[in-house]
């Protein structure tokens, strides 16, 4: 979401911790506040005004603090996140943990977001395409191989029956969307942004996906509402409808085989079958994939000595303490004595491995296309393929998400799988 209407900067502000901001210029706050505004007209409590819309300017000055957040959530939630993801991936800053918002301030019409990030350590790696990886090897049932064959065949006989133009339950869909006004139907605010969304397999779909229903690529329609767009606290209506245009569609019903040998670079189908048996074979129900990405990792440790701070790694245990309290079995896992000595051990992991990854990214320029988004969110649509996926966005459920999700939310995911791929593919 390159754009000339707002503005990033950064300044590390000790060895672990970095000032980051976002400045939105009034050619977008400003169009904005008038529909909020706007909005808060119809709140009336004056007398002779019960059925009236209060005067404009006088709204604006009696209600200037709730319009002023109104405006503040909108815009951040909008295009602020997904602007600052995408500057710190283009000028290579590797962050552990989330950002978080630390401020918001004014300035004659424009918004400031301060936020605070956590530097990850700096890291120098050494030549790792020089390792000496040997992968941890398939069984050698004759069985797998059978169940491969299988699995391929109907994944093709499947796609064979599928209209793959139109938008059906089980695709992702990539869309732009823009901020229309309400009664003009046109574009005040000059940005569009990007989204993902899955339409679900069930019987039922929500009001937006049924939208999306046997739409094809540039088709377009305007809606009123989006399930993650209720930023507003205190007005009963969203300021603007939302104009989207279909551009992608991702077929979810089947494993495209071409989707599947773009993302692990593989020619033949004999290389598609010797790719699947990785998640085909298990031992000790672990995969040869996962087996294959434990020994990498375990490799790339023992050549790069590093250690993580503790502060990141209590933040990071946060997030995962917030994710697993979301599960059934919380109070199973909690009564384990063990429990806080297993959760600081994975944090710790998973920080190790997204440190080590982000510098490789880095190092070899790794950059992700709306396709490559695509090749990662097709393995979701499948149990078995799902196996393949190691680094996954910062959402709860993802293979379950019905509401659109910013691309710059997915990208640092896939640009960390890519890269993993990337570095196994490198070593075989």
């Amino acid at each position: 979401m390159a754009t000339s209407h707002m503005h990033f900067s950064w300044e590390q502000s000790s060895t672990c911790f970095a000032k980051s901001t976002v400045i939105v210029d009034k050619t977008i706050t400003e169009p904005i506040a008038t529909h909020v505004s706007q909005l808060y007209q119809n709140y009336s409590a004056l007398p002779g005004y019960e059925n009236k819309k209060l005067p404009l300017e006088y709204t604006k000055s009696y209600f200037a603090a709730e319009i002023s957040q109104d405006c503040q959530e909108f815009i951040y939630k909008h295009f602020v996140i997904q602007f600052l993801l995408e500057q710190l991936t283009a000028n290579h800053i590797i962050t552990a943990n989330w950002p978080r918002l630390a401020e918001i301030t004014t300035n004659e019409g424009a918004i400031t977001y301060h936020f605070i990030l956590t530097v990850a350590p700096t890291l120098t790696l050494k030549e790792w395409k020089h390792f000496v990886f040997k992968q941890p090897e398939r069984k050698n049932y004759k069985d797998l191989d059978n169940q491969v064959i299988h699995f391929m065949k109907q994944a093709t006989d499947t796609a064979r029956h599928q209209d793959k133009t139109i938008i059906e339950p089980g695709d992702w869909i990539y869309f732009a969307l823009a901020l229309v006004d309400p009664v003009t139907q046109e574009q005040d605010v000059p940005l569009t942004t990007h989204y993902w969304i899955k339409m679900s397999s069930d019987v039922v779909l929500s009001n937006l996906q049924a939208e999306f229903l046997h739409k094809k690529i540039n088709d377009a329609f305007t809606v009123s509402s989006l399930p993650f767009a209720h930023a507003l606290q205190s007005s009963i209506e969203e300021p603007y409808h939302y104009h989207i245009t279909v551009k992608f569609i991702a077929k979810g019903a089947h494993l495209s085989l071409e989707f599947f040998k773009n993302t692990f670079k593989l020619k033949t189908r004999a290389d598609i079958h010797k790719k699947l048996i990785e998640v085909f074979s298990y031992r000790n129900d672990i995969s040869q994939r996962r087996s294959t990405i434990e020994e990498l990792f375990h490799l790339l440790f023992t050549k790069h000595r590093f250690e993580i701070p503790k502060h990141i790694i209590t933040r990071k245990k946060e997030v995962l303490l917030s994710t697993i309290k979301k599960q059934s079995d919380y109070n199973v896992y909690k009564s384990n004595k063990h429990f806080e000595a297993n959760l600081s051990m994975l944090a710790e992991k998973m920080l190790k491995e997204e440190l080590i990854i982000d510098h490789i990214a880095c190092e070899e320029e790794i950059a992700i296309t709306m396709l490559d988004v695509a090749h990662y969110l097709h393995l979701f649509n499948n149990e078995r393929l799902k196996e393949f996926i190691y680094f996954k966005p910062f959402i709860d459920s993802i293979e379950e998400s019905t509401v659109p999700l910013h691309e710059g939310i997915l990208a640092q995911a896939v640009i960390r799988e890519k890269t993993l791929n990337y570095i196994l593919h490198t070593l075989s």
